[in-house]
């Protein structure tokens, strides 16, 4: 999906790093607990030279070698695809009208360059061919298996299989390439509860309102389970398999994580809603590293939405800022 992305810029742009003051990064709070820290290390500027402002919410990939990024165009014109090289746009990818795409909350791109998003406002998953034409619709509205109820986030594995945070049904589902239901990772449904609605859960495998999920390079499922606070992991067949999370805002806890990304050595990077920052976890669910606030970004400004290039750095989208931040795992501090 959106989680591979390689600028080839040269060392003089976005590999430059930063100085953190330069950037408004607060050092000592971008330093954690642990034994790593984090710094800012490139922006791109979300333009295409073309006049239409850009407020981006997303980014994705092809193949690895360009940043992806989706964005809303200004004055209700809908929605673009953008892809940038280097720090420069590189053409627009697709191009989506307001009355094909509603409200679209996440995008997941597949080896063939085909397109799927997420519309919350319709309950659906779009497929698109690689520039944007709509070539069927997934899901609908709904509490059964396949249907959707306010859908978050998206993401596609490496065997095609897609994976929905169907958030407003408390529940995460993995369908086929084609839109069967394979697997159904939600609560207990009460058959005496006669309310159109399905119940949030607290136990292991239950959620409350999952926002974010993944997929990681063993076919493991992460779910960012965002009102209880916590991250959970299935293995490939769905089977629970690891959970942590404490609310709170200092470091190592976690206040509605909102999504989750795993890099190449299996840590989970989690962007946290309620503390409005970044932070790395082992495998094993151990905290590493922590952005305690991300200062670059405006106040009343979250993030949203992360992802992962082939170096490990995490790109970050900042609407108002129309810009992609990336930020850096720090070396071991001795």
């Amino acid at each position: 999906m959106k989680n591979v992305l390689n600028d080839d810029a040269p060392a003089s742009s976005l590999r430059a790093p930063i100085p953190e003051s330069a950037r408004g990064f607060d050092s000592k709070r971008s330093v954690s607990p642990s034994t790593h820290h984090a710094i800012l290390v490139g922006e791109v500027a979300i333009e295409a030279g073309d006049g239409r402002k850009r407020t981006p919410f997303s980014v994705a990939s092809t193949s690895g070698d360009a940043l992806i990024v989706f964005s809303q165009l200004g004055d209700n014109q809908g929605w673009v695809l953008d892809r940038f090289r280097a720090g420069a746009h590189a053409g627009v990818v697709a191009t989506f009208s307001p009355d094909v795409l509603l409200q679209p909350t996440g995008v997941a791109i597949a080896e063939d360059e085909s397109l799927y998003v997420v519309d919350a406002d319709r309950c659906v998953v779009l497929k698109c061919s690689p520039t944007g034409e709509v070539l069927e619709t997934l899901g609908s509205e709904g509490t059964d298996e396949g249907q959707l109820l306010g859908p978050r986030d998206i993401d596609i594995g490496r065997d095609g299989r897609i994976i929905v945070a169907d958030s407003e049904n408390h529940r995460v589902q993995i369908w086929s390439p084609t839109g069967d239901v394979l697997l159904c990772l939600a609560a207990e449904v009460n058959e005496d509860d006669e309310s159109r609605f399905l119940q949030s859960g607290q136990a292991t495998g239950e959620f409350f309102r999952p926002l974010g999920v993944t997929f990681d390079s063993s076919g493991r499922t992460w779910v960012a389970d965002t009102n209880n606070h916590r991250i959970q992991r299935f293995s490939a067949d769905g089977q629970f398999d690891l959970a942590f999370g404490i609310e709170g805002t200092t470091a190592g806890h976690l206040q509605f994580p909102i999504d989750v990304r795993v890099d190449h050595s299996g840590r989970a990077v989690i962007a946290d809603l309620g503390g409005k920052r970044l932070q790395w976890f082992s495998p094993s669910g151990q905290l590493e590293c922590a952005i305690v606030a991300l200062e670059a970004i405006p106040e009343h400004t979250h993030v949203a939405d992360v992802a992962i290039d082939d170096d490990g750095d995490v790109c970050i989208p900042v609407g108002p800022l129309a810009r992609v931040f990336r930020v850096r795992r720090g070396e071991a501090i001795r």
